[in-house]
């Protein structure tokens, strides 16, 4: 899995120089980052970030939206507070 987000990271960075990243060392603590507005979006699989969101009690999250990477063939949400 984290070979997968590290290749996610890359790829944003490459599609979209211009925006500023945070990285977290922890899915919770990005996922608290973003529901204390820490962080603008999150983007990742919605089956993993569903899991750790009821299994953390992180309240307030919702999907904006979807993107799928064609280059790397992968489908990513995008979640906010």
């Amino acid at each position: 899995m984290l070979s997968q987000a590290l290749q996610s990271l890359k790829n944003y960075k490459e599609f979209y120089p211009d925006l500023n990243y945070v990285e977290y060392d922890k899915i919770t603590d990005a996922l608290r980052g973003l529901a204390t507005s820490e962080i603008d979006v999150l983007t990742g699989n919605l089956v993993f970030l569903n899991y750790v969101i009821n299994e953390n009690f992180i309240p307030g999250l919702e999907v904006i939206g979807q993107d799928y990477l064609k280059k790397w063939k992968m489908r990513v949400i995008i979640l906010a507070f």
